[in-house]
């Protein structure tokens, strides 16, 4: 798949690459203007193609990401290289098509905008770093209640039309409207809970009558750690 999605992202590259030399080097038999291919063009020219391959080589560090969320966050690394990419051709363009636009001022210009593309690439590429990072750091936080809310939800499933479902019920209510951030001093309460969750799922495998007397120390444990979270903030 992401070689899919790079294949096809190149084969719009390489057009655009193409369209932009033809009109480079055949603009006279198409359009009627002839290019000097002078010092200033020969320059211009040149920082174009390192934008275009700067481009393409973002593109293919955004696109070999390794999941949809690290994808979603690298569309910003393509967008901004694709805008420099754009302002490159649009100021080689101008130096080229200016009457006596000399050599200095085309190397300048277009130093200006590599450098301010590179700086523009590598300041969005470090903040997708920090928001990944946040990100990663939020789902390890909040994995502990989404997974016992899952493996109560089979539970709830596996005891419809039984004694203890209203119970089961009750306590998956509880964990879903639990604070989902957990800490290092939620620690504690939250090895009991995963104890007393073993507790359950073996008193329901059983058919032992303390399920339900389980069900409801789980639900305090659950609450009480709900308080906790509260303390903490």
């Amino acid at each position: 798949m992401k070689h899919n999605h790079f294949r096809g992202y190149l084969s719009c590259w390489a057009v655009f690459f193409v369209l932009y030399n033809i009109i480079v080097f055949f603009s006279e038999p198409l359009l009627g203007y002839h290019f000097n291919y002078d010092t200033r063009f020969w320059i211009c020219f040149i920082a174009t193609w390192i934008a275009f391959i700067g481009q393409i080589l973002c593109a293919f560090v955004a696109l070999k990401a390794k999941d949809k969320t690290e994808l979603f966050y690298n569309i910003s690394l393509i967008r901004i290289s694709y805008i420099g990419l754009i302002i490159a051709i649009v100021f080689g363009l101008i130096c080229m098509l200016v009457p006596d636009c000399p050599a200095w001022m085309a190397i300048l210009g277009s130093a200006i905008v590599l450098g301010m593309n590179m700086l523009s690439v590598f300041k969005t590429n470090v903040a997708k770093e920090d928001v990944l990072k946040v990100d990663k750091e939020m789902n390890k936080k909040t994995e502990f209640i989404k997974n016992l809310l899952i493996e109560t939800e089979i539970l709830k499933n596996r005891t419809q039309g039984t004694e203890i479902e209203d119970k089961i019920k009750k306590l998956v209510e509880v964990i879903r409207y639990s604070d989902p951030i957990s800490s290092e001093l939620l620690e504690e309460i939250e090895n009991q809970i995963t104890v007393k969750m073993s507790e359950l799922l073996q008193a329901l495998e059983n058919g032992s009558d303390k399920s339900n007397e389980i069900c409801n120390e789980f639900i305090q444990l659950v609450d009480e750690r709900n308080k906790r979270c509260k303390l903490v903030k």
